[in-house]
């Protein structure tokens, strides 16, 4: 089975809603972690969440356009998304 991982970086309030939207989808492979970074009209930095999303193929334009959409990423200053193929991934479960 081929894997695609979505790697999107957002606003911190908007990562758990998203989480338990894709948790519903039946999605279990999802992460999230915390980042800093500085743009040119805050050079004291602003908080955002990195979400990495591991997908079959399949799923992976439904997954990418929901967080897209949810997280308003077509909106200046709000983040971005990008996926890319993985090369080996295998199907595991905590017990």
């Amino acid at each position: 089975m081929d894997y695609k991982i979505i790697t999107a970086i957002m606003r911190e309030d908007l990562t758990v809603e998203i989480l338990d939207a894709l948790a519903d989808m039946g999605i279990i492979t999802a992460d999230r972690s915390k980042g800093r970074g500085t743009k040119k009209q805050n050079v004291n930095g602003e908080e955002m969440e990195v979400v990495t999303v591991l997908v079959t193929n399949d799923r992976a334009d439904e997954v990418f356009n929901y967080i897209f959409e949810t997280a308003h990423l077509n909106q200046p200053h709000n983040g971005m998304i990008y996926q890319q193929k993985v090369s080996k991934a295998s199907d595991y479960k905590l017990t």
